[in-house]
């Protein structure tokens, strides 16, 4: 399967509140794949891949204009943009981690230091 939104060169769906935002219109669809249609018609286009081009382009139009195709496909964008979020927040929390690591070590070492200077006993480094 494809990627209709993406065939028809529309703007991603955006996650907010963990829904999917997606402001595009019926109108929207069809312009889009009359403008796309333009360039990979076969009347128009004389490419060997035009008309897989164009049915993949048809199909993306159907399926966008299609209420319940429509939102299946958001409904798999939801997922992938909810997966791609927890990815981005992992990533953070362990960048966040190991800075936190790093300065602790660093304070760690300074407070070793500060003993050491007072305390003759310990082993300077």
């Amino acid at each position: 399967k494809h990627d209709y939104i993406k065939v028809l060169g529309l703007s991603r769906p955006q996650l907010k509140d963990g829904q999917v935002a997606w402001d595009y219109a019926e109108a929207d669809v069809a312009r889009h794949f009359r403008l796309m249609s333009l360039k990979v018609h076969p009347d128009k286009n004389c490419s060997e891949k035009a008309d897989v081009a164009f049915r993949a382009l048809s199909e993306a139009q159907e399926a966008l204009q299609d209420e319940k195709q429509r939102k299946a496909c958001l409904e798999k964008y939801k997922r992938t943009l909810m997966e791609e979020a927890m990815k981005e927040t992992l990533a953070l929390r362990r960048e966040w981690s190991q800075k936190r690591k790093a300065q602790q070590c660093k304070e760690d070492f300074f407070t070793y230091q500060a003993r050491a200077r007072r305390d003759t006993s310990i082993p300077q480094v």
